[in-house]
């Protein structure tokens, strides 16, 4: 299916050559110069100062002292930078009374400069930094990209400060405007920071003859001036362009007649899992955002989601940056998430790459919400996983502007690119738990597996026999033992925790810590020969272990395990179970039901849904049998080949007359 795209939607494909390659490295040098002049200013380090609200703020007062008839805001002549810059024995306090004077007369950037503090400057320093706005300034009429270089300057100086939680990597901000795909209209950001969606918004509109309004709220009362500052340096004035400062869930702000605001398009990237969002005070919200439920406490995801959804209009569009877990997590969210796909306005999830934000490794997707879907899209929704559609720049990941181009031309079109995208009929999610994991919705799927990244098909597998797991046994989790329980002067169990795991999956029993726990906690919890403990948590890789045979029968295990025990080790065995788990269909499976977005958690009732083929107890053994003999030779060669890595270059070092220098320990 093909849906026609805007004749004013314009790709282009990236290139490392050619001008505007060579503009943007000009562009990052420039602005890496002039963040590193300003961190060389202060002598006590920049965050004493708030260097980057200094810099701001002076910036901006130059660009309103010289434009500000474009802007119409209301400049007093002593408060003109050409009044200020040259007075370097009085310009704390003319400063500080210049940036009262313009916000006493132009109500709009009320509260943007008191983030500046002069007070403790010293003159010298503020020589410097005029002569360092003055040459930036010089750049608004050299510069083909001025815009570009401010949004490059802030980006600098918001990595270099650890505080990216106000700010998202421009190129999602490009990716999410062009999914957003709009031209004319109102266009919001609940959580909008220092305005890089409204910014790129307002460009991609222009750059296609078309003209938008802006509209924000932002808590972060710096974030916000920062933003407030971002518009009036990219030559966006009052009109255009407007955010207010307050807390969008408790206290939205943008209000017509006592009601929610509604806009044309909202493109948002809201904190992810933010725990105390306002749950008290939005249970009975007056603005009927949260129809399906209120979300739980400990996560703010779906109170976003739920508030752009209520801030659309009934042809309105919302592209959300949200963290993998708001896509499958259940109980209070799973049946909000439930709720607005069975009204069908969830148009299309895109899965993207882990590790493409400074603060956090973990995956992200854009969540699309349409109140107006295309005719064809009715009762279906839009998969696109490019979880691997990335670049490198350094240890982190990036989208490039291939990957960008390669992901909104395949949404735009709606085309179905084999393990890349997909069209899925509602009935299809619900039959998933109205899980919207992209990866849920392909047939081949791609996993890591101990032999590398394998591709898994699932059709395939469709047509093994096979049964579920909970069928064939009964599975239990560990159990949560206190640092009191362990420390007891006497114990009557042994404990195993993930450490006592080694890399060839068998437990040490010799370095199993003692515990003392009540006999009603221990009812039950015993590991016997045969169980399988399956680590169930955590970023470590999901291993299975096998206990030996000749297991003690006081030794539990904690809540980092789920313990399965077969019902009849005459049809089942251990170690198959055991190796089907570690298997690129084993691992699909546990891919697939894994969640939690920062702690990976597996369940036991995710565990009892995995299906395992259903073979011979005779054919079980052969292959169990094998592949221990298999993983038996491999680790006898993995030794003999350490030992010879070992041999030679020990002799290396004798040869270089380093024997004496060092000892072997072990």
């Amino acid at each position: 299916m093909t849906k026609k795209l805007n004749s004013k939607q314009v790709y282009e494909p990236y290139t490392c050559e050619g001008s505007a390659y060579e503009n943007k490295k000009n562009i990052t040098k420039l602005a890496h110069n002039q963040v590193s002049q300003v961190y060389g200013f202060f002598p006590r380090g920049p965050k004493s100062y708030n260097a980057k609200a200094i810099y701001f703020s002076l910036l901006t007062l130059k660009k309103l002292s010289e434009e500000n008839d474009q802007y119409s805001y209301v400049i007093p002549e002593h408060a003109k930078w050409g009044n200020l810059e040259g007075d370097g024995g009085n310009f704390k306090i003319n400063i500080e009374n210049a940036f009262k004077a313009i916000e006493d007369l132009n109500p709009t950037l009320l509260g943007i400069f008191p983030l500046v503090d002069f007070k403790d400057m010293d003159p010298g320093i503020w020589l410097r930094l005029v002569n360092l706005i003055n040459e930036t300034s010089q750049l608004n009429t050299k510069h083909p990209d001025f815009t570009a270089f401010i949004q490059a300057v802030l980006g600098m100086f918001i990595e270099k400060d650890n505080v990216d939680e106000i700010s998202t990597p421009k190129e999602i901000s490009e990716l999410v405007i062009k999914i957003l795909n709009r031209f004319e209209g109102e266009v919001y950001d609940c959580t909008s920071g220092i305005n890089e969606f409204l910014i790129e918004q307002y460009h991609y509109a222009a750059d296609n003859n078309g003209n938008v309004k802006l509209f924000g709220q932002e808590i972060n009362r710096e974030a916000w001036a920062l933003g407030k500052m971002n518009f009036i340096l990219h030559g966006l004035d009052k009109i255009i362009a407007s955010t207010k400062c307050g807390n969008s869930i408790t206290n939205p702000l943008w209000l017509e007649n006592g009601k929610l605001k509604t806009f044309d398009g909202i493109a948002s990237s809201p904190p992810f899992g933010l725990g105390n969002w306002g749950y008290e005070k939005v249970i009975d919200d007056k603005y009927q955002r949260f129809l399906y439920g209120v979300p739980r406490k400990s996560s703010g995801d779906w109170a976003f989601i739920s508030h752009s959804i209520a801030s659309l209009n009934e042809t309105g569009k919302a592209v959300i940056v949200v963290p993998y877990g708001a896509l499958f997590r259940g109980v209070q969210e799973g049946e909000i998430r439930k709720q607005f796909i069975l009204d069908d306005v969830v148009e299309a999830v895109i899965g993207l790459p882990a590790n493409l934000f400074n603060n956090t490794s973990i995956p992200v997707a854009l969540l699309v919400i349409n109140k107006s879907k295309d005719s064809f899209m009715k009762d279906k929704i839009f998969f696109i996983d490019a979880e691997n559609e990335y670049g490198k720049k350094g240890v982190k990941n990036l989208l490039q502007l291939t990957n960008i181009n390669k992901i909104v031309d395949v949404y735009h079109n709606y085309k179905e690119l084999e393990g890349y995208s997909t069209l899925v009929d509602l009935e299809t999610v619900q039959q998933n738990e109205f899980n919207l994991l992209p990866f849920r919705y392909f047939d081949k799927v791609e996993v890591e597996t101990d032999l590398g990244e394998m591709v898994v098909s699932k059709s395939a597998y469709e047509e093994v026999d096979s049964i579920p797991i909970g069928d064939i046994a009964d599975l239990q989790r560990g159990l949560n033992i206190t640092a009191k329980e362990t420390e007891a002067t006497e114990s009557n169990c042994k404990v195993i925790n993930l450490a006592d795991i080694d890399s060839e999956e068998e437990i040490i029993f010799s370095q199993l810590k003692g515990a003392f726990l009540t006999a009603k906690k221990l009812n039950g919890q015993n590991v016997i020969a045969g169980d399988i403990l399956i680590s169930s948590r955590g970023a470590r890789k999901t291993r299975v272990v096998v206990i030996p045979e000749d297991v003690e029968s006081n030794i539990v295990f904690s809540a980092n395990f789920i313990r399965l025990r077969l019902n009849n080790l005459n049809k089942y065995h251990p170690h198959f179970v055991k190796f089907f788990l570690d298997s690129p269909v084993g691992q699909y499976f546990i891919k697939s039901y894994q969640t939690g977005s920062m702690v990976t958690v597996l369940s036991t009732k995710d565990i009892e849904k995995i299906m395992i083929p259903q073979i011979s107890y005779e054919e079980q053994d052969v292959i169990a049998n094998h592949l221990l003999q298999v993983k038996k030779e491999y680790m006898k060669q993995l030794n003999l080949a350490n030992v010879i890595k070992q041999d030679g270059f020990m002799e290396a070092y004798q040869s270089m007359g380093l024997g004496e220098s060092f000892t072997l320990l072990k």
